[in-house]
């Protein structure tokens, strides 16, 4: 890095002034000189001592040697110093001065002649000061930015990756005079740079060249990468003086045309000839986005590079979806030119290490660079290596890195898991413990490929415990907060941290499959939307159900998921009613059987009311059907309102209106057990799988669980709202289910071709059927179809 110390008489502040200002047009941006109003010593400061310091941080001096500056005692003490440290002078000889004694081996450049600065420029270039190296740096800022990303202000600390920069901005120079060939990716696996390069290297490097470009601001797509684009075009436009409203830049760029056109617009707002560059950084985020909105997305910016605009995109890829990002025909089509970016050697991260150090004026004890380059390997070397410096770098004492400070974080792989560590006890002595990884948990997705990658939350999502997780876990630079339209968004600072901390990749290890359900149900719920709720979007059998236990499975309070809620809640009301249909269809073509096939009419309407939805139509077609069933179980004292089969089918359990219960031989209708303790009508019953157990609910608002072995009562669950039906559970090892909703569940098993007795006796073949059971009760009060075991492959009848 490329910083220069003006040395100088105050009496000569006219000449330094115009130098300044030719240093300055050539980009020799970092220069030191005290009269500066920016870039001088502030006021307040210890002049001596600042001075002092700005020459140690300085790659050479400029010498301005007049006859003042020969005679004057500052001068002299700051070629004295600069001479100590074995630094490069380059002296200028203005007015016909002496050499001054300090310099009389080194050569000088008159000025007397009127080329004395084009020797500058061509002693500068000679002595390896590239302009292209030679930029600002707030020293209030830090030289290690940790685990967040280089960006343009960082650029003048960015180091390791100089031949990467050449080679893309070489590439991008050259594809503009090729049509059809302005689209670069940067490869490569995550934690590499790829970010940094792009937007601290590549982005200012092309800002900074002999041609003009115009930098949008560099943007992550997100899933909705049209939104993304359209603030990343309001922001150069407000910085171009042409505030737009970003929604409707939105809607306009909805058109490849009119997106030509904005970029137009951009273009001609810069210097003559100024080409624009696009910045696409962690391009795999489209991969989360949906179909639809990938594919406008894709196309804005396949029609932007055919143009006769100069327009490029650079675009940033992890390499682990490089695969699905060729796949994905939308996004592979257009890389016209890539680069593949490796973890760094140990020469480069020499560089990452001393190069800010040098420019911030920081002292790396001895040994400890190489300590550090040894203990960052693996692929998560640079991010580790990046979060240990900041460490060092916070913790040091004046301006020295020190070793035993490095040994107490215990080394570059143990300082992400100790800082995380760190805060899990610090929250654990608040009472917060509990909350951190469940709060972790929720800035985590899984994508399409089944990568885990970092997820964005609103910070107003976090509230109470997990809110004070979220400050301790942004406070230790674990997380990061940014603004987004305005919006507080939180994410895990760097991927590293998934794999770096043993309890949070163990969390991730035990909830992966609930994490990638969710992923897939908030990018389904961000493509129905973007159909405009399109009921052909939604979900339905098992995926909905699946939906649903998800939903169930989370905190109830995570409110970032109330679109995904919004989606399964129609997907619900779609399938009820699409159930109600198939019902009613079934339901109206056992009522035209009744009378001439009973025994299909029944099959009929016991599927429409166990496979599908009970509706009162399905419900009339199974009490008709009912009454022309032959086998009667009749000795009960009160009408039956309530049957249930046992899951072998080999019993059948009936309630009657009085309370009491009758369990029978299903093959021979001889009663094996009675049960007394509903006060009122019993309405519903069901069995476990052992037949050990009958559930049973009633008009008295309890349902009871009895022992069919001695007739006990084993529990009584009082339910103040009444108990609609009990069934089955076959969750978890349940045996019993209370539901205040009535619904029943139809339990088949295929018996294959039998033959069936029709209302005259005729006998017709039909098959394969199900095994089933009807129950009809002379006094017309019949309640529910039974049937046998389910069938295991679970299709529907």
């Amino acid at each position: 890095m490329a910083t220069f110390f003006l040395s100088h008489s105050s009496r000569d502040d006219v000449f330094v002034e115009r130098l300044r200002g030719e240093m300055l047009g050539r980009r020799y941006e970092s220069l030191f000189l005290d009269f500066d109003p920016a870039d001088g010593i502030p006021a307040g400061r210890d002049w001596e001592r600042e001075l002092y310091s700005q020459l140690r941080l300085a790659d050479a001096v400029i010498y301005v040697g007049s006859h003042a500056a020969n005679r004057s005692v500052w001068c002299f003490a700051e070629l004295a110093l600069t001479r100590s440290m074995d630094k490069p002078v380059i002296p200028l000889r203005i007015g016909g001065a002496p050499r001054h004694r300090l310099l009389r081996g080194v050569q000088h450049l008159d000025t007397s002649d009127g080329h004395g600065l084009q020797g500058l420029w061509a002693a500068l270039q000679a002595g390896g000061f590239d302009p292209a190296d030679s930029m600002r740096w707030d020293p209030l800022r830090a030289p290690y930015p940790g685990l967040r990303t280089f960006v343009r202000e960082d650029a003048a600390v960015y180091f390791g990756r100089r031949d990467s920069v050449r080679d893309v901005v070489s590439k991008l120079r050259s594809t503009l005079h090729r049509t059809g060939s302005r689209f670069l990716a940067v490869v490569g696996p995550s934690g590499c740079g790829k970010s940094s390069l792009v937007r601290a290297g590549i982005a200012t490097a092309l800002e900074r060249g002999p041609a003009p470009w115009l930098v949008i601001p560099p943007f992550t797509p997100g899933d909705q990468p049209v939104a993304a684009l359209a603030r990343a075009l309001a922001v150069i436009s407000r910085q171009q003086g042409r505030p737009v409203d970003r929604e409707k830049l939105q809607r306009r760029i909805e058109s490849p045309g009119e997106f030509v056109e904005v970029i137009r617009d951009i273009a001609a707002d810069g210097a003559e000839g100024a080409t624009v560059l696009l910045v696409v950084d962690q391009g795999e985020e489209l991969l989360l986005a949906s179909g639809p909105e990938r594919d406008r997305f894709a196309a804005l910016l396949r029609v932007a590079i055919r143009t006769e605009v100069p327009f490029a995109v650079i675009v940033t890829l992890r390499s682990d979806f490089l695969t699905a990002a060729l796949e994905t025909a939308q996004i592979g089509n257009l890389i016209d030119e890539s680069l593949v970016l490796g973890p760094m050697d140990r020469s480069l991260l020499w560089e990452v290490i001393e190069g800010p150090a040098r420019r911030a004026g920081l002292v790396i004890a001895p040994g400890l660079a190489g300590r550090l380059v040894d203990d960052a390997q693996g692929g998560d070397a640079l991010p580790l290596l990046a979060y240990t410096l900041r460490e060092l770098y916070e913790r040091r004492s004046g301006n020295i890195l020190t070793v035993s400070d490095y040994e107490a974080m215990g080394g570059v792989a143990a300082s992400i898991t100790r800082q995380a560590d760190y805060s899990q006890r610090r929250l654990g002595d608040a009472g917060a413990a509990h909350a951190v990884l469940a709060t972790l948990i929720k800035l985590v997705g899984i994508d399409a490929g089944g990568q885990r990658v970092r997820r964005r939350v609103e910070r107003s999502h976090f509230v109470g415990v997990q809110g004070a997780v979220v400050d301790e876990f942004i406070a230790a630079r674990l997380l990061t907060v940014g603004d987004v339209d305005q919006t507080a968004i939180v994410q895990i600072s760097h991927e590293a941290l998934l794999r770096a901390w043993e309890p949070l990749r163990q969390e991730i290890d035990r909830l992966s499959q609930l994490i990638g359900v969710r992923s897939q149900l908030e990018r389904l719920a961000a493509e129905w939307l973007e159909a405009g709720r399109d009921a052909a979007y939604l979900l339905h059998g098992e995926r909905l159900a699946g939906s649903q236990a998800v939903l169930a499975a989370m905190d109830e309070h995570t409110g970032e998921l109330a679109l995904v809620r919004e989606y399964v809640d129609a997907s619900v009301d779609r399938e009820r009613q699409s159930l109600e249909r198939e019902s009613d269809r079934l339901a109206r073509r056992a009522l035209e059987l009744v009378d001439r096939d009973p025994e299909l009419s029944l099959l009929l309407a016991a599927a429409a009311v166990e496979e599908y939805i009970a509706t009162p139509r399905a419900v009339t077609a199974l009490v008709r059907a009912a009454a022309m069933s032959q086998l009667v179980f009749d000795l009960h004292h009160a009408p039956v309102m309530s049957a249930a089969w046992s899951g072998d089918g080999t019993q059948i359990a009936t309630g009657d209106d009085a309370g009491e219960i009758c369990v029978w031989d299903a093959m021979n209708a001889n009663l094996v057990i009675r049960l007394a303790g509903h006060p009122g009508g019993v309405s519903s019953l069901a069995f476990d799988d052992a037949r050990a157990h009958l559930l049973s609910c009633g008009s008295d608002r309890t349902a009871r669980v009895w022992d069919l072995a001695t007739g006990d009562q084993v529990r009584v669950l009082p339910h103040p709202k009444g108990v609609g039906s009990v069934t089955q559970c076959r969750a978890r090892g349940c045996s019993h289910g209370v539901r205040r909703r009535p619904r029943a569940r139809l339990e088949r098993r295929d018996t294959g071709a039998r033959r069936a007795r029709g209302p005259q006796g005729t006998g017709v073949e039909r098959g394969p059927l199900f095994r089933w059971r009807i129950v009809e009760h002379r006094r017309g009060r019949h309640c529910e179809a039974l049937v046998g075991q389910r069938n295991r492959s679970g299709d529907r009848a």
